[in-house]
């Protein structure tokens, strides 16, 4: 299976989509950003290795896809906003905040506006 590497980069970041060929259509196996300013304010801009740091990303384990569900869910952004203004989720309730899941739907090809 040949492998496509794209990236996409500005001032802060590159945006890096690793993907592979299955038949006629192309399946994304990584898709990563990587942060290009320097760790400290000490290097400029040109002492940053990109290359080094997308190897890193690249060879570093996969997300875990239950553990990154979960820390970017809905129940779990609306507990860090309600955190923000001093409150717990649980005792906000009366608000009105309702959190309905619902399974995932994948349209053909042919239904898809994209």
């Amino acid at each position: 299976m040949p492998e496509h590497l794209a990236i996409e980069w500005d001032g802060y970041e590159a945006r890096v989509a690793v993907a592979r060929s299955r038949g006629a259509e192309i399946v994304i196996a990584h898709a990563f950003c990587v942060g290009l300013l320097p760790r400290d304010s000490g290097p400029s801009f040109a002492d940053v290795n990109v290359g080094e740091r997308i190897a890193a990303a690249l060879a570093a384990p996969p997300i875990d896809r239950a553990a990154a569900l979960e820390a970017h869910s809905w129940g779990a952004r609306l507990s860090d906003l309600f955190a923000i203004i001093g409150e717990e989720l649980a005792s906000a309730s009366h608000l009105g905040a309702h959190i309905e899941l619902r399974p995932v739907v994948h349209y053909p090809r042919s239904q898809r506006r994209v």
